[in-house]
């Protein structure tokens, strides 16, 4: 058995955003589980890993956004 532990840290102010663990058969054909994308985010073409404090303001923008965009 292989144990995996993903620690995700904030990509800004680079506090630990959670952490993943997963168990798993040593098989050759195996597969590894990645990652969720829980704390992950994506501006253009670049992938960010977010705490909750620092994505805050991200989120707000976005619904604002879609909010501006429903009323027109």
């Amino acid at each position: 058995m292989i144990k995996l532990t993903y620690e995700i840290f904030c990509d800004l102010c680079s506090e630990g955003c959670g952490m993943q663990e997963y168990t798993c058969n040593n098989y050759p054909s195996f597969n590894f589980p990645r990652p969720t994308n829980d704390f992950s985010y994506y501006l253009q073409t670049q992938q960010l890993e977010l705490c909750n404090d620092c994505a805050a303001p991200l989120v707000e923008a976005l619904r604002e956004a879609v909010r501006k965009r429903g009323e027109t």
